[in-house]
């Protein structure tokens, strides 16, 4: 894009408080295409370009046009060239309608554009049906050559078969040296084309303003090159759209998913809901109830994973200690009775009597009175004591063991767990019967006899129904987790398209900033691009008006979308106006013109021509001396080639003294086209310099100092042609020629750069090989500054032929 474009819009953009800097490099990016730093500021994904390097688009070539060559196309049969010359003036080239020289002009078109605006704006297909020649179809071709900057001479063309169609046709470039190349833009030229388009059909002459306001604005747009402005608005639309997306549909998936969880009957779908609809959404609570990590599960969930992960003892230990019960207890029974009493009584009362004999001595047993309680007595009553001790700590020891029996069986089942009391909204009767049998089994009295038995069946049922409630819950547990699942799932999706429409939202607000600002200013931003170009149109309007009195104010543009508009303001005769409102067709046709000839000629254009096709239709001639004027004017800088058929033009040229190349073509028989050159700026003062020879009431002082500068000026504009002819040819640049020629100061150095291209080389030699080259060189040379002092008519028909003699040398 032009860089003074993208200054016009960043410098506006600086000075606008309600942007950011993200809103400002988001237009920078847009504006100069730099995909990176869009995709950086608002997360699009940059365009790439596949396209092999000998691929990408070339830089635009300057160039002027050299000369165009058609063959069996429109009115031209056998092979006719119009013969250009390149470099900035004004070439005119005339002929009658129905002569050949339009299609010219629109050769030229079809080879640069590969379409024709006449073409393209007729619906009736008869209008395209007769795009070859009637007399000459076969073979069918266009040629233009270019004098290229940079390259040289270059050749951009088409070539139709016989069978062809006219958009079959195969369109090629070829620079010197090189093969053709059939890529669709080699020269760099199709956005330009559109920028700056240096054409100017009559039937586009006259559609840009016949146009509706809608279509004039974008027609203006292209011709004027506002579509960059359009093109950004639109980028960013786009990229808003785009931002706003993730917003609309992840409310799409809340909503259908609030839908899914309002009839689901599981807690945590109660909670999504909940959390769902909050105003402010917590994504983290909502991403960890989806994954349930960090949350607690719901009460029947939680009481249905208890369950289903129950357990008890396996009933081979309760076995193991109920045979532990059985066999302590018999044990314990074997030793136990009144004999156990009585162990403990005799034990007890030994003891007593051994410690009275301790403390008395010997003597009478005190209970009987019969034996004697004696050393002999004591010993073997501690001996008997020693025994009784035996059985009694095997006793003991057989009772700690069934005591310990008994604890551990009564301990191997624990408490009831709460989740068999707890309430679960489902049927779930297997539940009630583990919690019943539990109950039994820890009821048992295992003291009696059959208690460890009684233990044991009833830890069997409880065994059974816990197994049976385990499944049960597990399968209920698991029914739960599958509806669960997807809704789980979807909520997971859910948050992840609320976290990236947040990211987008965030990114959004500088899309709408960017696109906010760039709608509101868009036309302002429009008119300040179009204020060089409506100066331009101004004073091109001031020139071509003459005796109107209609006055051309600024252009602006204004509206949006469907009420876009061009306003052309006016005064006529001091009061202001809609400009096509009181404009004459001529009026219209030279407005058209002011529109297109400041655009076509900007600087930023790689075209160093301009082809206008008619543009003196319904002019007045007032008019058409202004289009004279504005032409010279134009040629200074550029190349301009006018076709016309009216003689107006080429008149006003010659009255007015314009330095122009006037052409002519003819169209003999069988649509055989001949181009002729009825004057050129040589041409015209040796003419001159041959009416004031053979005019007789000329003063003869006036004579003497006119004829020999005229002769000079002949000569001096013939070699300037071949040189610069020369030198773009080659494609060096317009500076470095113009700088080479303003460095040879006299004429015979101007020569010398027509002869060798060298404005030291000596001209001399070939000067002496004409008889009467030496005697012109004189006339131009010395008598242009003393006065001509030979016969003036054989001293004008001798330069005459000087230029003709450089003409044929140099070609």
């Amino acid at each position: 894009m032009a860089s003074d474009l993208v200054d016009t819009v960043m410098g506006a953009a600086a000075d606008a408080p309600d942007l950011d800097d993200d809103a400002r490099l988001l237009l920078l990016s847009i504006f100069t295409n730099d995909d990176d730093m869009q995709a950086e500021l608002i997360g699009s994904a940059p365009k790439r370009n596949t396209k092999a390097a000998s691929e990408s688009p070339a830089v635009p070539a300057g160039a002027f046009l050299k000369s165009v060559t058609v063959t069996g196309f429109r009115g031209v049969g056998v092979q006719a060239r119009l013969d250009l010359h390149p470099a900035p003036g004004v070439t005119v080239v005339a002929g009658r309608n129905g002569s050949g020289k339009s299609t010219f002009s629109e050769a030229v078109e079809v080879a640069l554009t590969r379409t024709s605006y006449r073409w393209s704006n007729k619906k009736n297909a008869a209008w395209r049906a007769g795009w070859r020649n009637l007399h000459h179809a076969d073979p069918c071709g266009i040629k233009v050559e270019l004098a290229e900057q940079h390259a040289g001479l270059t050749t951009i063309g088409v070539d139709w078969t016989a069978d062809s169609e006219l958009d079959g046709g195969t369109f090629w470039t070829q620079r010197p040296g090189e093969r053709r190349d059939t890529a669709a833009d080699p020269l760099g030229w199709a956005a330009p084309l559109e920028l700056y388009r240096p054409l100017l059909s009559y039937d586009e002459l006259g559609g840009i303003l016949e146009a509706g306001p809608s279509k004039l604005y974008d027609k203006l747009s292209i011709v004027l090159g506002l579509g960059p402005i359009a093109d950004a608005v639109d980028q960013l639309d786009d990229l808003a759209k785009a931002a706003a997306a993730p917003r609309r549909e992840a409310n799409k998936m809340v909503s259908q998913l609030l839908t899914r969880l309002n009839a689901s009957q599981d807690a945590r779908a109660a909670e999504a809901h909940k959390l769902l609809k909050a105003r402010k959404r917590d994504h983290d609570a909502i991403a960890q109830l989806a994954t349930g990590v960090g949350t607690a599960p719901a009460d029947d969930l939680a009481v249905l994973r208890t369950l289903a992960a129950l357990t008890v003892p396996p009933v081979d230990d309760v076995r193991a200690l109920v045979e532990k019960c059985v066999q302590t207890r018999h044990a314990l029974a074997e030793l136990s009775g009144t004999a156990a009493e009585a162990l403990v009584r005799r034990t007890a009362l030994l003891n007593h009597a051994l410690e009275h004999v301790a403390v008395t001595g010997a003597g009478p047993c005190p209970l009987c009175g019969v034996g004697t309680l004696d050393d002999a007595w004591a010993g073997e009553a501690r001996g008997e004591v020693a025994q009784l001790k035996q059985q009694t700590e095997a006793l003991e020891k057989a009772d700690a063991a069934y005591q310990t029996a008994l604890r551990q069986l009564r301990s191997i089942l624990p408490i009831a767990p709460p989740a068999l009391e707890a309430h679960v909204d489902c049927d779930l009767p297997s539940k009630e019967q583990a919690a019943d049998a539990w109950r039994a089994v820890r009821d048992v009295d295992v003291t009696t006899a059959s208690g460890p038995q009684e233990y044991l069946d009833a830890y069997t049922t409880l065994v059974a129904n816990v197994a049976e409630l385990r499944q049960a819950a597990e399968a209920e547990r698991q029914r739960r987790e599958d509806l669960w699942a997807p809704l789980a799932s979807s909520l997971a999706e859910v948050v992840g398209a609320l976290r990236k429409a947040d990211d987008a939202d965030r990114r959004g607000v500088t899309v709408k900033a960017a696109a906010s600002w760039l709608k509101e200013h868009a036309n302002q931003l429009r008119n300040e691009r179009l204020r060089p170009i409506s100066d331009h149109a101004q004073q091109i309007w001031a020139e071509l008006r003459q005796e109107s009195n209609v006055d051309l104010g600024p252009i602006e543009v204004a509206g949006t979308n469907t009420r876009r508009r061009v306003e052309l303001s006016a005064e006529v005769d001091g009061h202001e106006t809609g400009a096509l409102t009181v404009m004459s067709q001529g009026e219209l046709h030279a407005l058209a013109l002011a529109l297109f000839l400041p655009r076509a000629t900007l600087p930023a254009s790689p075209f160093r021509f301009v082809v206008v096709d008619d543009p003196v239709q319904a002019m007045d001639p007032a008019k058409v001396d202004g289009l004279a004027r504005v032409l010279e004017r134009i040629g200074r800088t550029h190349q301009v080639i006018v076709f016309t058929h009216d003689n107006r033009l080429p008149e006003a040229i010659r009255c007015l003294g314009i330095d122009a190349r006037i052409l002519e073509v003819h169209r003999a028989e069988g649509s055989k086209v001949e181009v002729v050159n009825a004057s050129d700026p040589a041409q015209r003062y040796l003419s001159d310099a041959h009416a004031v020879a053979r005019d007789p009431g000329a003063d003869a002082e006036v004579r003497r100092r006119i004829i020999p500068v005229l002769c000079r000026l002949a000569v001096e504009n013939a070699c300037r042609e071949l040189f610069t002819a020369r030198r773009y040819a080659r494609g060096i640049s317009r500076d470095d020629v113009e700088a080479a020629w303003d460095q040879a100061r006299t004429t015979r150095q101007r020569v010398a750069l027509a002869l060798h291209d060298d404005p030291k080389a000596d001209p001399q030699p070939w000067l002496a090989r004409g008889n009467r080259r030496s005697g012109a060189m004189q006339v131009i040379g010395r008598d242009s500054h003393h006065g001509l002092e030979r016969d003036a008519v054989g001293a004008v028909g001798d330069v005459r032929l000087l230029v003709q003699d450089l003409r044929s040398e140099a070609r």
